[in-house]
């Protein structure tokens, strides 16, 4: 993580929408190991949620000065690391405030963010201690919002109970989508597979799985690892009844990460 120096003129430019943030991903299911497609509700990556102990320091505006004068409350969150989570890569996952936040966790700058997607995400690998841990959200507001500081606090507190810390695999499928475009043959349709991997291995294969809606296998396929995947299927089946896709990353025979996306139709 950069050393980055904080600075609160970041607010009020409009080139800067997040200081150290991670980019937008799919919503998709990953496991940190073999899972098949009829498991989804099974428990998929090791997490800590961040619901309790939170508390707060609303700003009187009245007597605020300086570069931090658009700070409408800070949230404090003091907490235990857990064991499975110390060793491995890990991420702050935050439902969007719909305001801007600088974050700090243990005393180290964290990362800024604007609040414009639905979650924001930011690494804390080697911040997470096993024993105290100190999280600190500062919220800022605009102007005209200032007045509102009440009404929005329960929004904020509603919002940041829903805080987790997640771990990722060595070997990463962050970004995953499969489309599926309408065919003239209702009985032929063409898949596209786009997919971003973290990570870096150059022994690992990629096991890709296509699924009808009954939840059997109608293609499958090994590629050769790549931290980015296009791939695009002629498949001799009606694209209505193409359901699901599964990744399996497996290096050195184990598999490190189980990947399924549900099929979107376009």
């Amino acid at each position: 993580m950069k050393n980055i120096k904080v600075e609160y003129s970041w607010l009020k430019n409009s080139d800067i929408t997040g200081v150290n943030q991670l980019p937008e991903h799919s919503e998709h299911y990953y496991f940190d190991k073999y899972v098949g497609i009829n498991q989804l509700d099974y428990f998929q990556i090791d997490k800590m949620h961040l619901n309790n102990n939170w508390t707060y320091m609303k700003s009187d505006f009245n007597e605020k000065n300086g570069d931090d004068e658009s700070t409408l409350v800070t949230l404090f969150n003091h907490f235990k690391g857990e064991d499975k989570l110390i060793t491995k890569n890990i991420i702050l996952k935050m439902q969007s405030l719909n305001l801007p936040v600088y974050i700090w966790m243990n005393g180290c700058f964290v990362g800024f963010s604007k609040g414009l997607e639905q979650t924001i995400e930011f690494e804390i690998t080697n911040l997470l201690r096993l024993e105290e841990n100190e999280l600190i959200i500062k919220v800022c507001s605009i102007e005209e919002e200032k007045q509102n500081n009440n009404v929005m606090l329960d929004s904020i507190l509603d919002k940041i109970s829903e805080s987790i810390i997640y771990s990722t695999p060595k070997l990463h499928v962050y970004d995953f989508n499969a489309e599926l475009g309408n065919s003239q043959n209702s009985n032929k349709s063409t898949l596209t597979i786009d997919c971003l991997l973290n990570g870096y291995s150059n022994s690992a294969i990629i096991s890709v799985y296509i699924y009808d809606k009954e939840k059997n296998i109608i293609f499958k396929e090994n590629i050769d690892y790549t931290n980015k995947i296009e791939k695009r299927y002629d498949l001799d089946i009606n694209y209505l009844a193409i359901s699901f896709v599964e990744l399996l990353i497996i290096d050195d025979g184990t598999i490190v990460e189980t990947a399924i996306t549900k099929v979107k139709i376009v």
